[in-house]
């Protein structure tokens, strides 16, 4: 009882510390810091954010560095990052089936007067409101979506992003093999591109899936080499995730005394 009292804990903690360590950056003429608080339409957005995440473990950004563009004219544009903005801001609010139907209207506006590499903004955040919803095939199908517009782009790090959402659903489906073979591709690319932040979210998750599947070594191994990194970047939120995490394991092999010691 002792143990689930604190793994609920934690799970409250990391909701209440998501303002901390998400981070929603938009392109506008204004600087970046007074978006902290509030959502603003502007004429570009550029969208780098991080979903709440299930359990343990932790989702990637939705989108990569890139902003959305229009074909026509700036009353389109306004019109899609308005819509964008407002859809981000019910998902926030956990407002899941109003934020698909905005998407929905965003997908279609850009259809009609955007750029179709566009489209990977509503398809990302679909196939997270889906996911969020546990409609996972759905889910699934918009991030594949979104993944394919990002391959023909040759975005690396939307790849890395998107390959890691489609590992989380499928590890959600308990196909573990296949949220493996997703894990590890992002992560040899968030490799290859040197980005710590994403490296360790990579590592998280895959330690999560070796402590899920009883490779408590495997566990320990990826856990810590995500800390070195988190306690390098000074994220005390993730860092708080992975001393739970490391507990999990400790505890699962009878190891009481060192779980107690993460836990605390």
């Amino acid at each position: 009882m002792y143990i689930n009292s604190i793994k609920m804990d934690i799970r409250k903690v990391i909701l209440i510390l998501l303002t901390c360590f998400l981070s929603f950056n938009y392109l506008s003429c204004k600087s970046k810091s007074e978006i902290r608080n509030s959502l603003k339409s502007t004429t570009e957005a550029n969208v780098t954010n991080k979903p709440i995440s299930k359990d343990n473990r932790k989702t990637s950004n939705i989108l990569g560095n890139d902003t959305l563009t229009s074909k026509n004219n700036n009353q389109s544009s306004e019109e899609q990052v308005s819509l964008l903005n407002k859809g981000i801001r019910l998902f926030y609010q956990e407002r899941y089936q109003k934020a698909i139907n905005i998407f929905y209207s965003l997908e279609e506006l850009i259809r009609e007067s955007g750029s179709k590499n566009d489209l990977r903004f509503p398809y990302a955040w679909l196939g997270s409101c889906y996911y969020y919803l546990s409609q996972y095939d759905k889910a699934l199908e918009y991030y594949q979506q979104a993944l394919i517009i990002d391959e023909g782009r040759e975005s690396k790090i939307d790849i890395a992003i998107q390959l890691n959402n489609i590992g989380l659903v499928h590890y959600d489906l308990g196909q573990y093999d296949k949220a493996l073979e997703y894990y590890q591709q992002a992560l040899v690319i968030n490799e290859e591109l040197g980005v710590e932040r994403e490296i360790a979210v990579q590592l998280n998750n895959l330690g999560e899936l070796y402590r899920m599947t009883g490779q408590y070594d495997k566990a320990l191994e990826y856990f810590q080499r995500a800390l070195i990194i988190d306690e390098e970047l000074g994220r005390k939120g993730d860092i708080a995730i992975l001393l739970n995490n490391i507990g999990l394991v400790y505890y699962a092999l009878g190891q009481y005394n060192k779980a107690l010691d993460y836990y605390q």
